[in-house]
């Protein structure tokens, strides 16, 4: 992708990004998003995705990577929105082991952020992955999962995957105002991922333990974000 000219803020490669998705009742959702946005849907059904991943290589644009601050750990908890017709992610919670990341996101890009203590890697071709808060006000939600990432999917991905994965855009509100933050990057190389959950309570409503999860996963994107900006209502 052509860095040149874009006018974007951050660069960052994702790695070993997992999406996992529990199909929602959409009242219990609808209550849970702010009323300036709207639940997208999928052949009328909601979705709630969990998706951590590693940071790497991140930097500012026309800037050199700063050592202490090029990399962490994230996990986010996520539903699908759209505004004014404009399909986006809407993200619920985000936790990062990365005191000024979460600090600065929270002020500049107006995203629930929280301190976590986390952990990741790579052994015998699985992943291992935890996070649990630390942020003083929050009540140690955690997550505990070992996945497996598996043959690559198709190019041509089947719709819900591709529904699910391919947003590029982010939508937030603060004090009643919209804002909206744009992501760039290559069409999603998914594979397949088979994944034990030995504890998770970042989400809880709406899915129970013995659910079917929809799961893929990446094991690299390089991706460019822009200054989220209030949108006009």
């Amino acid at each position: 992708m052509n860095e040149a000219g874009r006018g974007w803020l951050l660069k960052q490669t994702w790695e070993h990004l997992l999406f996992l998705h529990w199909e929602v009742p959409a009242d219990v959702l609808e209550d849970k998003i702010p009323r300036e946005l709207e639940l997208d849907t999928f052949q009328g059904s909601a979705w709630v995705g969990i998706v951590p991943f590693a940071v790497n290589h991140m930097r500012g644009r026309g800037l050199p990577e700063i050592p202490f601050a090029r990399s962490y750990l994230e996990c986010n908890v996520r539903t699908y929105v759209t505004y004014k017709g404009d399909p986006g992610v809407y993200f619920f919670s985000l936790d990062a082991n990365h005191l000024p990341v979460t600090a600065g996101a929270r002020k500049f890009f107006h995203l629930p952020y929280y301190q976590a203590e986390m952990k990741m890697a790579a052994e015998k071709g699985s992943i291992h992955f935890s996070t649990r808060r630390i942020q003083k006000g929050t009540n140690a939600e955690s997550l505990w999962i070992e996945y497996t990432p598996g043959a690559p999917l198709p190019e041509k991905k089947n719709p819900l995957t591709n529904w699910l994965t391919e947003r590029y855009c982010l939508w937030t509100v603060k004090d009643g105002e919209v804002y909206k933050g744009e992501i760039a990057h290559e069409t999603w190389k998914l594979h397949e991922a088979e994944s034990v959950i030995h504890e998770q309570s970042l989400w809880q409503a709406g899915i129970s333990n013995n659910q079917n999860v929809h799961l893929c996963c990446a094991p690299k994107q390089t991706a460019f974000l822009w200054p989220v900006r209030r949108i006009g209502q």
